[in-house]
């Protein structure tokens, strides 16, 4: 593989870190990722069945006891019920609170305002384009993590 390549790949990243720093710092004022990714998750769920704290973590791959401070977190800013079943052996569940669907709402709308300005610059079918290769790329490089 060539280092122009690996280059920039690089230099997209960063980027893409500068140019999307300030529009996340806004989209992430009230949630951190990990939070919102979370909670999103949770939101799958609403008005369907439970989603227990251990399923979760195996969704998000991240430890139970990581998961835990994340749901503490959003539990602390109103955004999630975390409750148990029986006497509590049965493992517990989190569900999404009205405050935690209508941040998932104004961080949607917040997104749609974003987007469509991007939108109308660079073109729908470019950029659903983009998308898909970029997703096919995701794929691929999941397939391949660890190879050498």
């Amino acid at each position: 593989m060539s280092d122009n390549f690996i280059e920039k790949f690089d230099d997209l990243v960063i980027e893409q870190y500068y140019e999307n720093k300030n529009t996340i710092r806004d989209f992430f004022e009230r949630t951190s990722m990990n939070e919102y990714v979370a909670l999103k998750e949770i939101s799958k769920h609403h008005n369907d069945e439970k989603i227990y704290l251990k399923d979760l973590a195996k969704t998000m791959q991240i430890s139970y006891q990581a998961l835990a401070q994340i749901i503490r977190n959003l539990k602390d800013k109103g955004y999630v019920n975390w409750t148990y079943d029986g006497d509590g052996k049965e493992g517990t569940y989190i569900e999404i609170s009205e405050d935690g669907l209508n941040l998932l709402s104004s961080q949607k709308e917040f997104l749609k305002q974003y987007y469509s300005k991007i939108l109308k610059v660079f073109g729908k079918d470019k950029l659903f384009q983009l998308l898909s290769l970029l997703h096919e790329l995701q794929m691929v490089m999941h397939e391949n993590r660890g190879d050498e």
